[in-house]
């Protein structure tokens, strides 16, 4: 559950503080725990918009304080291109594109500069009467309209 980030993050706490922190929390979880269905059901109904309003001046304030320390954005792209590369191509990739559209620039733009040569052609030729030896390489897609042996 999320509160277990929290615990990760409060060994940062000095002793009085970190004992605050584990009350307060303790006491929001007591408040969960005893709000029923109804209740919950309640609030998600009638509070909807004031959470989406929540959600959205917090990705606002999240994007100032990015744009904050633009010296770190290297970084970020490098790290969002380490992402992309672990989660590979396929259906993963495209449905993570559409939620970074709306969320993350960064990885977006990640996203966008792994799947560029997806459906892009490339063609090599070897020719001549005395090569010889070993052809290697690599293709991630179809192949079509090639023959091995002497051209003409």
């Amino acid at each position: 559950m999320w509160w277990n980030c929290v615990r990760i993050l409060r060994t940062d706490l000095e002793p009085a503080m970190a004992k605050l922190h584990d009350q307060m929390r303790q006491l929001a979880v007591e408040r969960q725990v005893r709000s029923g269905v109804r209740q919950k059901a309640k609030w998600a109904l009638y509070q909807e918009k004031s959470f989406q309003r929540l959600i959205e001046d917090t990705n606002e304030l999240v994007d100032d304080l990015v744009g904050l320390f633009p010296a770190v954005q290297q970084n970020q792209r490098e790290l969002c291109d380490t992402e992309v590369s672990a989660i590979g191509d396929g259906e993963g990739l495209s449905t993570l594109k559409e939620i970074a559209a709306a969320q993350d620039r960064l990885l977006e733009q990640a996203i966008d500069k792994a799947t560029a040569g997806a459906n892009k052609s490339h063609h090599v030729v070897f020719s001549g009467s005395h090569y010889t030896g070993v052809q290697i390489g690599y293709n991630s897609g179809t192949m079509s309209g090639f023959t091995f042996g002497k051209g003409s």
